[in-house]
C-alpha cells in the first residue's frame, strides 16, 4: 500500500517538474497512466533485483556460517592433535613448551622460573618442536602454533 502511494506521488512529481514543457493535446489521463506504467515497470525491475540480491546475500551468509563452523571444527581438531602430541613428551618438556607457547614467556623467563639453564630450556623446546614436526607434520605444526597465538 505504501509503495503504491509513493509511486502515485512520483508520477505527480514528474508531472509537476515537466508541466512547463508538456504539450498535452487530448486528456491528461493517458499521459499520467503512461508515466505510472513506466514507474511501475521500473519498480518491479528494481524489486526483482533487490529480491535476487537478498536471496544471493542470504545464501552467502549461510555459506559463511557453514564455513565458520567447519573452520571451528578444524581448529578444535588441530588443537586436540597438538595437545595429544605434546602429552607424549616428558613432563618437563611439556611444561617448558606450554610456558613458551601459552604463556609466551621468553627462554630466560622460563629458565628463571624453573631454575634451570637457558640452554636446557632451548633443548626442551628443540625436542618438543622436533617431536611435533614428526607427529603433526610441518604444515600442521605451523597451523597449530598459529592457533595457539590466536587464542
Amino acid at each position: 500500500m505504501q509503495e503504491t502511494e509513493e509511486l502515485v506521488q512520483e508520477v505527480f512529481i514528474i508531472f509537476w517538474e515537466k508541466h512547463p514543457s508538456l504539450i498535452i493535446s487530448d486528456s491528461l489521463e493517458p499521459y499520467l497512466f503512461a508515466v505510472l506504467k513506466k514507474r511501475l515497470l521500473s519498480y518491479f525491475r528494481s524489486e526483482k533485483v533487490r529480491s535476487q540480491y537478498a536471496e544471493h546475500f542470504s545464501h552467502f551468509l549461510a555459506q559463511q556460517v557453514d564455513n565458520s563452523t567447519e573452520e571451528r571444527w578444524a581448529a578444535e581438531d588441530l588443537q586436540q592433535r597438538l595437545e595429544q602430541a605434546v602429552s607424549e613428551l616428558p613432563n618437563k618438556c611439556q611444561q617448558v613448551f606450554w610456558m613458551s607457547r601459552r604463556q609466551q614467556l621468553s627462554i630466560e623467563e622460563i629458565a628463571r622460573e624453573l631454575e634451570i639453564s637457558t640452554r636446557t630450556v632451548e633443548n626442551y623446546l628443540t625436542t618438543a618442536l622436533r617431536h611435533l614436526r614428526i607427529s603433526l607434520g610441518e604444515g600442521f605444526l605451523v597451523l597449530a602454533l598459529l592457533l595457539l597465538f590466536h587464542h
